[in-house]
């Protein structure tokens, strides 16, 4: 009988601790989150490429040096962004709702290095 307290004790623990309340938020980016010295000039441009349907939407953009492109994932799978060629740059896999960025400075290519049929385009121009 004297094990009852500590085996009680134990699954009220265990039953508050699985019913706790878990809210998933999508995380939200604005400018106030960049710090400072990191802000894009007023000059620069930020284009937004959404991740749906195992898609890059758009498939292809035309951008300037120096602009930002910030890809969001609204997809219900896991998707990164790779740098097609030598790999230069690629994001971390972006669950549901998260986004990742990149100033470019050239042309490239790149694509969804789990689903690889999954390509995209940042042509730079004049």
């Amino acid at each position: 009988m004297k094990w009852n307290v500590p085996i009680s004790l134990f699954f009220i623990i265990l039953l508050f601790a699985c019913n706790s309340p878990s809210k998933k938020t999508e995380p939200v980016v604005t400018q106030e989150d960049i710090p400072v010295a990191a802000r894009p000039s007023k000059d620069v441009k930020t284009h937004v490429v959404e991740i749906r349907q195992m898609k890059f939407e758009p498939q292809e953009i035309k951008v300037h040096a120096g602009d930002q492109v910030v890809w969001i994932n609204k997809d219900i799978m896991n998707h990164d962004v790779t740098e097609q060629s030598k790999k230069a740059w690629a994001s971390s896999p972006l669950t549901t709702g998260q986004s990742w960025s990149r100033v470019v400075t050239q042309t490239a290519d790149y694509y969804c290095n789990l689903h690889q049929v999954m390509k995209g385009k940042i042509v730079v121009v004049e």
